[in-house]
């Protein structure tokens, strides 16, 4: 399995996994010539992408679904929520249900999707796997219930949302509704809450855990990392990294 994040923040977030036969591009917060110029900026394998993923209909994973369908022939998987959302207005395209809870297979690839609690329309996470690996990706969820918490213990790689300092953002600029809603139990996940969440649940059967949607404003690659390094103690397996914006990650083989 090959994978890269290829943007994860507030201004947009994509991934892609492939197994070489079979592509999957979860979320499309870009447009797909930004993800084409990103894949080819780390010399990506690519031959097709076979399917387009939407955890969830805000803007910043959502945006750049419809011409990244048009321009890589991919189909288009999404909740009912989202579907109402995203194709609210003009010309409906054509997309596929999913349901939270109900595995569904793409090639390769057993993917299932589960709730976490965000304030949008049925937001999901994914467990994605092969015949030999599991990856989780979860970002955009206020709180860890037991339930994605038992999901996320079981992956060999996980992309985990680690997305403010609480100081920094109390402290902050952002007003304070905004602020608040960052905070709720239905925003976004702080490194405090993560590196718990690694101390109790990570172990050495991950290989490699990415920080994701982390804030420009109200955190920093350096803050999360020294917050969450401390949380795998003994575990000299688990790679822990973070991922970018602007930018792509290297690419993780598995």
């Amino acid at each position: 399995m090959l994978i890269t994040v290829l943007g994860s923040g507030s201004s947009g977030n994509a991934t892609i996994v492939s197994s070489g036969k079979t592509t999957i591009l979860i979320d499309a917060g870009f447009s797909a010539k930004t993800i084409q110029k990103r894949l080819q900026q780390i010399h990506f394998p690519l031959s097709q992408i076979n399917a387009i993923i939407i955890s969830h209909e805000h803007y910043d994973h959502s945006k750049g679904w419809k011409s990244c369908a048009k321009c890589f022939d991919a189909p288009v998987y999404m909740t009912e929520g989202a579907s109402q959302l995203l194709q609210s207005e003009g010309k409906k395209n054509s997309v596929t249900i999913f349901q939270t809870g109900r595995q569904f297979q793409i090639g390769d690839f057993t993917i299932c999707p589960f709730p976490v609690p965000h304030d949008s329309s049925d937001p999901t996470a994914f467990i994605i796997e092969n015949k030999k690996y599991s990856i989780g990706i979860a970002t955009d969820l206020g709180y860890l219930p037991n339930l994605v918490k038992n999901y996320l213990n079981k992956c060999n790689m996980l992309i985990l949302e680690s997305n403010h300092d609480p100081d920094m953002l109390k402290n902050g600029p952002y007003p304070w509704p905004l602020k608040q809603r960052i905070m709720s139990r239905l925003g976004h996940l702080s490194n405090d809450t993560v590196r718990i969440f690694i101390s109790e649940y990570i172990d050495e059967k991950c290989f490699y855990l990415f920080l994701a949607h982390l804030s420009r404003q109200n955190n920093s690659p350096e803050l999360a990392l020294s917050t969450s390094l401390a949380a795998l103690g003994s575990n000299k397996v688990t790679k822990l990294l973070t991922t970018h914006q602007s930018n792509p990650t290297e690419i993780i083989e598995l």
